[in-house]
């Protein structure tokens, strides 16, 4: 892509403008001299001091040799922070936490059909965006560096295409034609690094009570345009020359700060609850200076910590500082042992002949040397290898670092005291135990999670059900078609079975469809073998109403595949001699036992489907058609079924 060039600006900003700037550069001046101090928190380092221990740990960084070490000396960084945090994000992030979302109609009851309309919403939203991946990348955040934080906030960003109208696949001649499309126009989230938040109150541990903060960082000069080349200023806006080296930088960012580059702008977001006022200046020209954006009206930042410093300390602890001392250890043992162990393989040499200097008498395999006086030499024959007792000292320090990690990964390896196989009752006692291990863990970040919901639905609808939002999607003439569809697959319908939601937005409520024209296309949809439920709303049905969000507790956790199908099947064992008399819905049992061994339960229920049979309804009732053979059900399902109990199929 060629470089774009840019003729001399003679811009001259407004009294407005310069007061906006100057106000802006100002707190962002006061705020990274706040965030730059020494921390009895930090053991008396700076927040970016402590980023740098805390991503060199992680990252097993070794610097290079200086004066003070030799050539021959081991300098080894053992893996055990990394692996630490590795361990500790397979148990407690890969999986986000869940939502739930409660609505009340105008008289105070629950309306379920609403909340479930916005939870569909929201999940849509998060699926659009691979929220689950950006999810994992603000844990690591917050679990490498102590603190993470999270924007959520709204894109629409517009560019232009050549859209082919005729390709000669012999000649390679094609006609094409320039058009504008929407290139985002979504709600989104980003991960945001702590070193780019600055706060004018670094004593306040809640983000919401904060009097006003900034984001900044540094952006290319075409991706700043993509977001910002509508404002009016915009084209002031000059690339390079600017000096932002206000604050102290990160060891691994260290080529990021200082001048610009010659594509680069500095872009700096102000925002203020109490004025409600929200600047963005880029590279010192103000682009905008009014209300905050957004119509909930807080900060668009949602603030996770690991581990808590204090309860007065918005920062908080690292998981390669929790264990600091413990890596430490292991890695100076492991170097001492190395050396010593050098050393006696390689013995030095001792010699008062001064026609020898040090680097002549160097031993090297088949090596013919002649000396002056064998007599004159002496090996050093009693250096040896580590004792006995320094490498139980290096089993013991291990051994401690294990367990102070096990207490972070929320347990060890799956043992018997005995040692070997353990039961399947067992392993969910362990997994218990990790859940309440990890729970002040789990706790941070459900809470971000549920922080990020309450700033995503609010977004939802102020931004995706705009009428001229909704409009882009099928041009001006509505007055036959719906504005926006949303799209769900695999989730729970209303029947409680699986398959694909579908909600449609409509202008009004004249323009609503009958929902029973809506429940024919749907069964029409069933007949091809897609469950399907078509529910159409309005705007204003979901943009009216009293909700809340709560997180689920210990939703973050994975249990374990193996222990998963272990409890339904046993489940299935205990619960299928009450099936006779019809208040358990036998189909949904099915289903549960064939979710947990990852088959499809539409496929295989329907498989065992026969013309003018409902296997599901005659298991209900206790009985199926008695052949040659064929046991009653409500007698023998128990019998016919016998599944394994937990400990037979652990110890399988």
């Amino acid at each position: 892509m060629a470089r774009k060039t840019f003729d001399a600006d003679s811009y001259l900003p407004s009294e407005e403008d310069q007061a906006s700037t100057a106000f802006v550069f100002e707190r962002h001046w006061a705020m990274a001299q706040l965030r730059d101090k020494s921390h009895r928190y930090f053991n008396d380092r700076s927040l970016i001091e402590y980023i740098d221990d805390s991503t060199k740990r992680w990252n097993g960084y070794v610097p290079p040799r200086d004066n003070q070490t030799f050539d021959w000396q081991a300098r080894v960084f053992l893996n055990f922070t990394r692996n630490t945090v590795v361990t500790f994000l397979s148990k407690a992030a890969l999986n986000m936490p869940k939502i739930n979302i409660t609505a009340v109609d105008k008289f105070g009851a629950d309306d379920t059909r609403r909340a479930q309309v916005l939870d569909r919403l929201r999940q849509w939203s998060l699926n659009k965006e691979n929220a689950s991946w950006k999810y994992f990348q603000s844990s690591l955040d917050t679990v490498v560096k102590g603190t993470g934080v999270v924007y959520e906030g709204y894109k629409k960003t517009k560019r232009k295409i050549r859209e082919i109208e005729r390709y000669d696949c012999i000649t390679g001649k094609v006609k094409a034609k320039e058009k504008e499309i929407i290139a985002d126009s979504d709600c989104y989230r980003l991960n945001i690094p702590i070193e780019d938040m600055f706060f004018s109150n670094i004593y306040q541990s809640d983000i919401q009570e904060q009097d006003d903060l900034i984001w900044a960082r540094r952006m290319s000069y075409g991706e700043a345009e993509k977001e910002f080349r509508k404002f009016a200023n915009w084209k002031h806006v000059r690339p390079g020359g600017f000096w932002a080296a206000v604050q102290d930088t990160p060891f691994y960012k260290e080529s990021a700060y200082g001048d610009l580059e010659d594509d680069q702008v500095y872009v700096m977001r102000y925002y203020s609850k109490a004025d409600d006022r929200m600047i963005v200046n880029i590279s010192g020209v103000t682009l905008y200076d009014d209300p905050i954006m957004f119509h909930h009206k807080n900060y668009p930042f949602a603030l996770e910590i690991f581990e808590p410093l204090g309860t007065d300390f918005i920062y908080g602890k690292s998981l390669p500082d929790k264990v600091a001392h413990d890596q430490d250890v292991q890695n100076t043992l492991a170097n001492m042992a190395l050396d010593q162990n050098f050393l006696s393989i390689h013995k030095p040499i001792l010699t008062q002949d001064e026609d020898d200097d040090e680097d002549t008498i160097v031993l090297v395999p088949g090596l013919v040397r002649k000396v002056n006086d064998i007599n004159n030499y002496r090996v050093l024959n009693e250096l040896e290898g580590p004792s006995a007792s320094v490498m139980t000292m290096m089993q013991l320090f291990m051994k401690q670092g294990n367990d102070d990690a096990n207490s972070i990964q929320g347990g060890g390896p799956l043992v018997t005291p005995q040692g070997g196989k353990v039961t399947a009752r067992q392993a969910v006692m362990q997994e218990e135990t990790a859940r309440q291990t990890l729970g002040l863990n789990a706790m941070m970040f459900e809470k971000m999670e549920l922080d990020l919901a309450k700033l995503r639905i609010p977004n939802l609808l102020q931004f995706q059900m705009l009428p001229e939002t909704l409009k882009e999607v099928t041009g001006e003439d509505t007055s036959k078609l719906f504005y926006k569809a949303f799209r769900l697959d695999d989730v729970e319908l209303s029947d409680g079975t699986y398959g694909t939601s579908i909600i449609r937005v409509f202008p009004d409520q004249e323009s609503l469809p009958n929902q029973l024209d809506l429940d024919v296309e749907a069964e029409m949809a069933n007949i091809k073998g897609k469950n399907v439920e078509i529910k159409a709303i309005t705007p204003e049905y979901i943009r009216n109403v009293e909700y809340d969000v709560q997180a689920v507790p210990g939703s973050v956790f994975n249990r374990a595949k193996a222990t998963e199908q272990a409890l339904t099947l046993e489940m299935f064992q205990a619960v299928s001699p009450f099936l006779q008399f019809g208040f358990i819905d036998a189909e949904e049992l099915f289903r549960e036992v064939f979710k947990s061994f990852d088959r499809d339960p539409n496929k295989l229920i329907k498989q065992a489907q026969q013309p003018g049979q409902n296997p599901m309804a005659m298991l209900e009732a206790g009985a199926m058609p008695v052949g040659k053979g064929t046991p009653q059900v409500a007698s023998q399902l128990g019998k016919a079924v016998k599944a394994p109990s937990l400990n037979q199929l652990a110890n399988s």
